[in-house]
């Protein structure tokens, strides 16, 4: 069976076509029924896809565009909090920043009245700590076999460019750490120097704009828990920030020069490690045709994903057919994928070299505990012997003096209810 044929819904054949007489208002009805008519039972023959397909067609060189949409869940083996997680996560962690609500810390007005939460937290997140993990060698993989159409990432860690992925088919939807402008003028400021003044505590600020006067405007203040909370705000022109998507600017204008070909080109969606709740990226599984099967690597079951909707509609369940999901860890799932695709050898290979290279950033681990192998039941004998064979040899003199001791000891234990017995023997009440 051809790419074309397994994933397409034929309306109409090319003979169909030909003998068909020519639409007139009179006979349209009838022909729109029988297209549909056509379309169910194709529909009908389609049964539920698993991984196990997914690996067979990565297996036969039958997936040619695929586009992986990644969430920070791919960065957590890496020693990087994701946002959402209770407890853990990142925005559950700010509170020694005094913020009137965790997603300040990334948004734009509140960044421009006080800058300071941000680029103390910039020195703990700014990349260069963190070795790229499994799933990005995947991601690397996908594009060594010439299949990866784009990598659309919500992350701003930059692990992918860094794992080897090509820059040109890694969208980084949220920004990056690797240029800096001014949020007033957009001039470009020095990355690395940007870096460094953060990382001294210190608020960067552009050589333009700087000496002009602080406004004051009144504006929302970006609260989500608050309607029409309103305040006036004291803004600092000529603040400099690395170019990350902060809540209140336009996404990349690669976002919107790309995704509209790639997701017709696309004949496999992996979705990884995200929560699907922050758009315009949340909005990219819903606009992959229905005959484009979807892979969902998550702990939890997000999105639309196997028919997790509240829509009622012959289409959601049809679109659930074509879905995937494996709810693990990612590092887990991709390892999965690629037994199933025979890639798993070449997957460690390219991770062991991401790791030789970058090894140092990786997080400290604590090391293995290794358990005490259970010992084979012994006899008694064996015991005995065991226990004579550490046990020095006794002078004469020590023998003799030995004696009194050893005979009470024997007597004791005859009285014991730890008397020694045979390892193999087992006492039921």
């Amino acid at each position: 069976m051809s790419q074309q044929q397994k994933f397409s819904l034929p309306f109409m054949s090319s003979t169909d076509h030909q003998s068909t007489p020519h639409i007139t208002n009179n006979n349209v009805d009838d022909l729109v029924e029988t297209q549909e008519a056509v379309v169910e039972t194709e529909r009908e023959k389609i049964t539920q896809l698993s991984l196990s397909d997914i690996g067979y067609w990565l297996d036969q060189k039958e997936i040619k565009n695929v586009i992986v949409v990644s969430g920070a869940g791919v960065s957590v083996s890496a020693g990087i909090p994701d946002f959402r997680t209770p407890g853990s996560g990142l925005y559950d962690n700010l509170d020694k920043y005094n913020l009137p609500f965790p997603e300040a810390v990334f948004d734009l007005n509140f960044f421009k009245s006080n800058p300071q939460p941000f680029c103390s937290l910039a020195r703990e997140i700014w990349p260069g700590k963190y070795c790229p993990t499994l799933t990005h060698a995947f991601i690397k993989l996908l594009q060594d076999r010439g299949i990866l159409l784009r990598n659309y990432t919500q992350n701003i860690d930059g692990l992918e460019v860094l794992a080897g992925v090509d820059p040109d088919k890694v969208i980084e939807c949220h920004g990056h750490f690797r240029s800096a402008k001014c949020v007033d003028c957009k001039t470009p400021f020095d990355a690395d120097v940007c870096r460094d003044m953060m990382a001294q505590g210190k608020v960067p600020t552009c050589h333009f704009c700087r000496d002009i006067p602080i406004t004051h405007t009144v504006v929302d203040t970006g609260n989500p828990d608050v309607t029409g909370d309103r305040e006036e705000i004291s803004f600092q022109r000529g603040l400099v920030k690395p170019d990350i998507v902060f809540f209140g600017e336009s996404l990349p204008q690669k976002v919107k020069d790309s995704i509209q070909q790639d997701l017709l080109a696309c004949d496999l969606l992996i979705v990884m490690g995200t929560s699907l709740t922050v758009y315009p990226v949340a909005l990219l599984p819903l606009l992959v045709p229905d005959y484009c099967p979807r892979v969902l690597f998550n702990r939890e079951l997000v999105g639309d994903f196997c028919g997790n909707t509240n829509d009622d509609e012959g289409d959601s369940s049809f679109r659930a057919l074509r879905d995937v999901f494996s709810s693990a860890d990612c590092d887990d799932s991709v390892r999965k994928l690629c037994q199933l695709s025979g890639w798993e050898h070449d997957l460690d290979g390219l991770y062991q070299a991401i790791r030789a290279k970058y090894g140092h950033l990786a997080p400290k681990e604590e090391p293995p505990v290794v358990e005490d192998e259970e010992a084979p039941p012994l006899e008694v004998e064996d015991a005995v012997d065991a226990i004579l064979a550490h046990t020095p040899d006794l002078t004469d003199e020590e023998e003799v003096a030995q004696q009194p001791l050893k005979k009470q000891k024997v007597d004791d234990e005859s009285h014991s209810p730890f008397r020694f017995v045979s390892f193999n023997e087992t006492e039921c009440n």
